[in-house]
């Protein structure tokens, strides 16, 4: 199968020409984009969306050390592979250094693991041999090196470049050769990796789309997987029940033979599954010879939201995500999502929804708060007809039904009451309900994603919950930060309302620079439900067609007027007073410094000399109120 790699490069701009070089020269399907980032900037240029849009990410020294420990999760979906200088990398670049003088400081974050001693005498030059922890620390030895007289180093990109900044004489240890070599290889790992993932989706998909029962079988003919139809075949077993069994102990396999089920007629097929003339299983489908099967017509509700619709800055919120997606794609276990009202719960779950393997199946989300609990139990479970009084005829099935082969969402799971946790507990413990009235086991399978903006042991502590129930909810927990945890989102997730609802994207910029202290003071108890609360205000209040200062001041007073009357029953008069005058002093000052480079479209001389202030005063408080250059 013919696979381009789409592959990112993560280096120093003294480095990317080599690969820039080296692509030129290589006759390979890969598509090679060099991101040239100084050291402690990646998260300004890298995202989770932008990363998984890469089959391989190749770096090396400090951005691989950083990468690895801020994308932990990302290194499970998207493969890194750390580049490696050679001996001969290492002599050649000796020799090169030698040019500047016999004295030669190697300088690395980790042991490269040569004899530099024997080199000393092959070479005639003397080595000092350096460790370092980080970018600090890099720093502090390429100066100490430069003073003790040492005549220049030799290094990865990154301590290169340091060394640069430095005006000290440096070395690249990498060469072309290695790096064409070790691309090559880098190329093989992301295709064999690539090739096995699709090789995986491809199988499971064809699997999951027979409407016939098929079952996966080793060599031994032990269950190793089964699809939707054989669970349903298999009814009153749940999916843990059947894998790991002998499959004679299921169904009855001579050759050719007819084996009945209730109802279901079918005959029996194994397809060997074969490698290099070896067998390691068997594909067994139930080929059904019935023609009066019963199709149910089926709810299919389907997410709305993606991981791209969470808008979002902090770095914080970058690994709650990147968390998000690792459980989405490599588990199907039930997830409790935490957090503070407004968050974005129910938008963080339709997103791992929309992520995993069941993004084509139904997708239910329940708001268990907003339904009166002496009806919430036919609505999650459903009900058969003459169940109770007012009972639909022919009954009606509930949200886990309607879920079925798909996620269904309990959101505010701690409103449930303690005797229908006992119920719910059973259904998650056994994958299989029975109706209000009814005697028919339906056996379930659906993915649970729960969430509470509560304390859910604390609720265990009161007896307001159970505590079985909560271990079986809480196989995998994502803890969504409140706004006032990240205060980058307010600024960035401000702009974006603001442009969604029709203002100039350069003047929403502005509006919010201009008060970015005041908004990074008020701790938003609504989180984003009540910044779009202020938005659709302050749309709804602002001038139309105002220019640019007009529309801040516009901004500043809406503020200020919702932060008041927002926090008035939480502050005193005297406090909440304080508290603003204190902000409104420090946003005139910022106001003001706005409003005048705007005036002298950005000419800082001018500005300053208005102020009365240094241009290096200016740009300290143009820095301290984000203001952008």
């Amino acid at each position: 199968m013919f696979l381009v790699v789409n592959t990112l490069v993560i280096t120093h701009s003294n480095f990317s020409h080599l690969f820039y070089e080296v692509s030129e020269l290589l006759n390979i399907p890969m598509k090679l984009v060099v991101l040239e980032v100084e050291f402690g900037n990646v998260w300004e240029h890298i995202t989770v969306d932008k990363m998984i849009d890469y089959d391989l990410v190749i770096t090396s020294g400090a951005h691989l050390d950083f990468i690895v420990e801020e994308f932990e999760e990302l290194t499970q979906l998207v493969p890194v592979y750390s580049l490696k200088f050679s001996e001969a990398d290492l002599v050649r670049s000796l020799v090169k250094a030698k040019a500047y003088g016999d004295q030669i400081a190697t300088i690395f974050y980790r042991d490269h693991g040569y004899d530099l001693y024997s080199y000393q005498l092959l070479l005639d030059i003397e080595i000092t041999d350096y460790r370092c922890d980080n970018m600090d620390d890099a720093y502090k030895k390429v100066k100490k090196v430069k003073e003790q007289g040492i005549h220049s180093v030799v290094s990865t990109s990154s301590i290169c470049d340091v060394a640069k900044q430095l005006e000290f004489p440096n070395t690249l240890v990498y060469s072309l050769d290695t790096l064409r070599a070790e691309i090559m290889k880098a190329f093989q790992f992301a295709i064999s990796k690539k090739n096995a993932i699709m090789n995986t989706q491809l199988v499971k998909t064809l699997f999951d789309i027979k409407t016939e029962p098929a079952i996966f079988v080793d060599q031994d003919f032990i269950v190793l997987d089964v699809n939707h139809a054989a669970l349903m075949f298999f009814k009153d077993m749940s999916k843990a029940e059947i894998v790991g069994k002998f499959i004679h102990d299921l169904i009855h396999m001579p050759n050719s033979s007819l084996i009945k089920k209730e109802s279901y007629n079918s005959k029996i097929q194994s397809f060997p599954i074969t490698y290099q003339e070896r067998i390691y299983g068997h594909l067994v489908t139930l080929s059904d010879r019935s023609t009066n099967r019963l199709h149910k017509k089926r709810v299919t509700l389907h997410s709305k939201y993606k991981f791209a619709n969470i808008v979002h800055e902090s770095t914080v919120m970058k690994k709650v995500v990147a968390k998000s997606i690792q459980y989405a794609t490599n588990s199907d276990a039930p997830i409790l999502i935490y957090g503070e009202t407004g968050t974005g719960k129910e938008l963080l779950a339709h997103s791992v929804h929309m992520r995993s393997e069941r993004r084509d199946r139904p997708f239910l989300p329940v708001n268990c708060a907003a339904i009166p609990s002496n009806i919430l139990e036919s609505e999650l479970f459903g009900y058969e007809e003459g169940a109770f009084t007012g009972a639909r005829k022919n009954g009606k099935a509930g949200y886990f039904e309607l879920a079925q082969n798909g996620t269904i969402f309990l959101d505010e799971i701690g409103e449930i009451p303690l005797e229908l946790q006992v119920r719910l507990l059973r259904v998650l413990q056994e994958k299989e309900i029975i109706r209000l009235g009814g005697q028919t086991i339906v056996p379930l399978d659906v993915r649970i994603i729960a969430a509470t903006n509560k304390s859910l042991l604390e609720l265990i502590h009161r007896g307001e919950f159970r505590e079985d129930l909560y271990y079986r909810i809480n196989v995998l927990n994502i803890t969504i930060p409140p706004l006032r945890e990240r205060l980058k989102d307010i600024l960035f997730i401000l702009v974006h309302l603001l442009i969604q609802n029709g203002i100039d994207e350069t003047q929403a910029r502005d509006m919010v620079n201009a008060n970015q202290a005041l908004l990074q003071e008020y701790t938003w108890p609504g989180n984003i439900r009540e910044l779009e609360n202020f938005v659709l205000r302050l749309t709804a209040l602002a001038p139309p067609n105002s220019t640019t200062m007009v529309l801040i001041e516009s901004f500043n007073e809406t503020l200020t007027e919702f932060i008041s009357l927002n926090t008035s029953g939480t502050l005193t008069r005297q406090e909440e007073k304080t508290s603003l005058k204190h902000i409104d002093l420090t946003e005139h000052e910022k106001s003001n410094i706005v409003k005048l480079l705007l005036e002298h479209q950005g000419d800082k001389s001018k500005v300053s000399e208005e102020l009365g202030i240094s241009r290096t005063t200016l740009w300290r408080k143009m820095k301290k109120y984000s203001i952008l250059d």
